[in-house]
C-alpha cells in the first residue's frame, strides 16, 4: 500500500467510525461551516480539504487518529 492509499484508508475509516467527531473538527477549524448534515462522501471531501488547507484541522485530526489507532 502506498502513502496515498494509506491516507485514503485512514480518512475513510476515521470518518466511518467517528463522523460526529470529524464533523466537529471541521467546524471548529473553519473548514466547513455546517457539517452536521453532510453525508459520508462530503465529510471525506471536507477532511481532505482540511488536511491540505488547515494546520489546525490537520493537528486535531491527527490527534483523533492517534487516540483511536486501535480501532482504525
Amino acid at each position: 500500500m502506498n502513502e496515498e492509499e494509506a491516507l485514503a484508508t485512514i480518512v475513510g475509516r476515521t470518518v466511518a467510525l467517528f463522523p460526529m467527531e470529524v464533523s466537529d473538527l471541521l467546524v471548529k477549524n473553519g473548514v466547513v461551516v455546517n457539517s452536521n448534515n453532510l453525508d459520508t462522501s462530503a465529510l471525506v471531501d471536507g477532511v481532505f480539504a482540511g488536511l491540505f488547507g488547515s494546520e489546525g484541522f490537520r493537528n486535531d485530526f491527527s490527534k483523533l487518529v492517534e487516540s483511536n489507532v486501535e480501532f482504525i
